[in-house]
């Protein structure tokens, strides 16, 4: 980037890390391209498509995001997925964890509960890897869900779907469900390789 804006060739950089950004993009990729009013209505088409599938839920119930199996990794605050999922009425695990890509403990993981599992993937075949781990709440109910890598894992406008998909597949908590205290877990401050 730094050689090209070196050359004198104007770069627009995309760094999306709130769902608005993503709209405030599809404007300016309008605005760059010469196509104002067909980013407007992009943008205006992915806020009313959040906006449909925004919701909240008491207690929202527990999600964890399963970036990588071994290590087991997830995804801290302040990322695009971590924010789909507070969006769509779910809490993210370990979105106060201090690095981008924490890799969490089995103790952390049975400690925070987790009612739904999601993870990105084209098909089901990674959900193997949690039988045998009846004592999650998650795997106990079965409440474990794929999601589009290419909707969820890419910050354009897509990651619509992948809300609403969200929003649909939340379960609803049983009623006189509370849940646990928060407990500080075990979570490696090692980084993990991801190509987010």
């Amino acid at each position: 980037m730094r050689q090209l804006q070196a050359l004198g060739i104007p770069v627009y950089r995309s760094e999306p890390r709130r769902l608005a950004d993503i709209a405030g993009n599809l404007r300016d990729i309008g605005l760059l391209s010469g196509h104002p009013a067909a980013g407007e209505r992009a943008a205006a088409r992915f806020e009313r498509a959040l906006l449909e599938s925004r919701q909240q839920l008491t207690p929202a119930p527990r999600v964890f995001y399963q970036l990588g199996q071994a290590p087991l990794t997830t995804l801290a605050g302040g990322q695009i997925v971590t924010r789909v999922i507070q969006h769509c009425g779910g809490e993210p695990l370990f979105a106060d964890a201090p690095v981008l890509v924490p890799e969490i403990g089995w103790e952390a993981l049975l400690l925070a509960r987790p009612q739904v599992i999601v993870a990105a993937a084209k098909d089901d075949a990674w959900q193997a890897f949690w039988a045998g781990h009846e004592a999650l709440p998650a795997v106990a109910s079965g409440t474990l869900y794929s999601l589009d890598p290419d909707a969820v894992s890419r910050p354009g406008p897509r990651l619509a779907q992948a809300h609403a998909r969200c929003a649909r597949i939340w379960p609803t908590p049983p009623r006189g469900w509370h849940p646990p205290a928060p407990v500080k877990g075990r979570v490696s401050r090692r980084h993990a390789q991801s190509s987010l």
